[in-house]
């Protein structure tokens, strides 16, 4: 099956569902803020628990941002959230320890994971804002074809 085919699909069925534009926009940023923060290997599960907890959100929605961030697409943002952090920290004191991988992990995760939060907030509001904007458009002209 052709992907542009399959995904205009995807796309037509998640936005037939009965759910708001709000719910499907909820749960799209919801499965991003998930995707892209540092959950290897455990986002799906966590998708899924998130689901069961705001029972309102489109869980379609949540699933497909899991499935757009895979990891191919989460390099930029890595290198974009280490430039972030590193843009924040600065020239920082940094804690000295003896062994030198440890104090090189302990800069690197530092950086990287207050880059990847903000990044991953940043990110998970705009495809609110987009998603909600584009379920509108298309529930509005879905009740105008009725």
């Amino acid at each position: 099956m052709d992907i542009r085919r399959w995904l205009r699909q995807y796309t037509q069925k998640l936005m037939n569902t009965k759910s708001s534009p709000e719910s499907t926009a909820s749960g799209f940023a919801l499965g991003t803020l998930v995707a892209i923060l540092p959950t290897w290997g455990f986002s799906l599960i966590l998708g899924l628990l998130l689901v069961l907890i705001f029972r309102r959100i489109s869980k379609l929605a949540v699933l497909a941002a899991l499935l757009i961030w895979n990891p191919l697409t989460l390099i930029p943002v890595y290198g974009l959230s280490y430039k972030i952090g590193d843009a924040m920290f600065g020239q920082a004191e940094v804690i000295k320890y003896n062994i030198v991988l440890l104090d090189q992990a302990f800069n690197f995760s530092r950086r990287f994971l207050i880059g990847l939060v903000i990044l991953a907030v940043v990110i998970s509001a705009a495809s609110f804002l987009i998603v909600w904007l584009f379920a509108k458009f298309y529930h509005k002209r879905r009740l105008r074809a009725a």
